[in-house]
């Protein structure tokens, strides 16, 4: 499983890929239902939990607490002898810098930095573009979930990645318009979920099922244009979805976004 496919499938488990109308969704309860999704998922053979830190909420009355439990979890971390141990941090990123070396990652309420070189950074922006672009939508968030080492001098270096894009209430999104059609179903008050791939490329997925109808109705956002390989992808979904006779909703970006009041 790859780091996107971790990723996915605690954001799965916890259910935080689905969208109730009477939900409120802060960071404090993503870690929350992280946490408990950790303590019962092992992962080749080993508890999960022992491996990956969540980065928790700030709490002012538990600072130092936290800081504790941090730095008891990089202290495992590091090349003793001849054996390198690595672990896992999920986050969300405040904000990037380049620096003198290569490029520094703050996680919000996280007071170490994350440090990778040039190259990683490249890597990381490539296969998550949309995640790591400049221009993400207002209140949209940028989670991420990062394999790191520790120098000798106690830095936290980045040696692999994934990041996800969400919308201001946590759920995945693939795209910029993906965030804005998340955004637009939640104000318009319809429960949904947004199926995600793991690792899978080839399976045919909506980009958000409302679970309001029955059968659920497909949702699909269609914000590339004049890329063959884009136009070819569309037309199979299309094709699929009327096989399945399943009710949809289509979005070109090009135009406003479509009506979706409640079907209660």
């Amino acid at each position: 499983m790859t780091l996107l496919g971790l990723l996915h499938y605690l954001w799965e488990q916890t259910r935080l890929n689905v969208w109730e109308p009477s939900g409120q969704r802060s960071w404090a309860s993503c870690h929350d239902q992280l946490r408990i999704a950790i303590a019962d998922t092992v992962l080749n053979g080993q508890p999960l939990e022992a491996a990956l830190y969540v980065v928790p909420p700030f709490r002012s009355d538990s600072a130092d607490l936290i800081n504790r439990r941090l730095n008891l979890f990089t202290s495992q971390l590091g090349t003793r002898g001849h054996i390198t141990h690595r672990g896992l941090i999920l986050g969300e990123i405040k904000e990037t810098a380049e620096t003198r070396y290569g490029w520094r990652f703050q996680l919000r309420n996280q007071r170490m930095p994350l440090y990778l070189t040039a190259e990683h950074r490249q890597k990381l922006r490539r296969a998550h573009r949309a995640a790591l672009s400049e221009n993400r939508p207002d209140r949209s968030h940028s989670v991420g979930l990062f394999l790191i080492d520790r120098t000798a001098k106690g830095n936290l270096t980045v040696m692999d990645g994934a990041v996800m894009l969400t919308n201001r209430d946590y759920i995945p999104a693939d795209s910029s318009h993906e965030v804005e059609m998340a955004d637009h179903l939640a104000a318009a008050g319809r429960p949904f979920i947004k199926p995600l791939r793991y690792d899978h490329r080839e399976a045919v997925f909506p980009d958000f099922l409302l679970l309001d109808t029955t059968p659920n109705t497909l949702v699909e956002v269609w914000g590339v244009t004049g890329r063959e390989e884009y136009e070819a992808r569309k037309q199979q979904k299309l094709a699929h979805y009327q096989r399945t006779a399943a009710p949809l909703i289509e979005w070109n970006t090009r135009e406003p976004l479509p009506t979706v009041h409640s079907a209660r």
